[in-house]
C-alpha cells in the first residue's frame, strides 16, 4: 500500500489520514488503527492527536473489500505503519476585557480565546 514514515502533530490537533493505493477502488476500504489511543486516537479517517507521546498508525485493507485484479498476486498486501509523535505546541491565551470591580460586586466573567482555537476553560 506503501511505505512507512513519520508525522508530527501538535496535541488537540485533528490530521486527515487518507491512503492510496492500487488494491482498492474505494479509499474507505483501508482501515486504521492506533497502538495508543491515548496519544493518537481514529474515528475513519480522522486521527486526534489526545496526549504527548508516540503512536504506531496502520494502514491495512478491510476484509471483503473489492479488490482490484492482480494477475501475479498471491492475496493482500502487507499493512503499513505510521509513526507518529503528539508534541505540546506553544500558544497564547487573551483576553480583550477591562477588569474592575470591588468586593462584594457580582462575578466577573471573563471572554478569553486561545491562539490554538482551543476552548479556554
Amino acid at each position: 500500500m506503501g511505505s512507512s514514515t513519520e508525522l508530527t502533530a501538535y496535541l488537540g490537533y485533528y490530521v486527515l489520514i487518507n491512503g492510496v493505493n492500487t488494491w482498492v477502488q474505494d479509499t474507505n476500504y483501508i482501515v486504521y488503527s492506533s497502538s495508543n489511543s491515548n496519544v493518537a486516537s481514529i474515528n475513519g479517517h480522522i486521527l486526534t492527536a489526545r496526549g504527548v507521546g508516540t503512536a504506531t498508525i496502520t494502514a491495512s485493507i478491510a476484509p471483503k473489500a473489492p479488490l482490484i485484479p492482480r494477475p501475479c498476486s498471491n492475496g493482500l498486501p502487507s499493512p503499513v505503519s505510521c509513526a507518529i509523535t503528539v508534541i505540546k505546541g506553544n500558544q497564547n491565551i487573551n483576553w480583550n476585557q477591562t477588569l474592575s470591580g470591588t468586593l462584594g460586586d457580582p462575578p466577573i466573567t471573563l471572554n478569553a480565546t486561545a491562539s490554538s482555537g482551543l476552548p479556554v476553560t
